[in-house]
């Protein structure tokens, strides 16, 4: 029997990581398939626009060019 997003939530309230009481903030949650008889929940926390608020870093992911410029004998 697949498990349902309120037993995964009762899970998470049980651990302490969710409780009743004031709102600070919104998640919105989804579920996704997780083999034949399970659930993976999903935490959307963009909708709180934590995106503007971080910074990540670009940089240049290498090519296969790099790689096999750095292979040798023993790699």
């Amino acid at each position: 029997m697949a498990r349902s997003i309120t037993d995964k939530l009762s899970n998470v309230t049980w651990k302490g990581y969710i409780g009743p009481g004031n709102v600070l903030s919104l998640t919105q949650y989804f579920a996704v398939p997780k083999g034949e008889s399970d659930i993976r929940m999903v935490y959307d926390a963009s909708v709180l626009g934590i995106n503007d608020c971080l910074w990540v870093p670009s940089f240049v992911f290498p090519g296969m060019e790099t790689l096999v410029d750095q292979m040798d004998s023993e790699s």
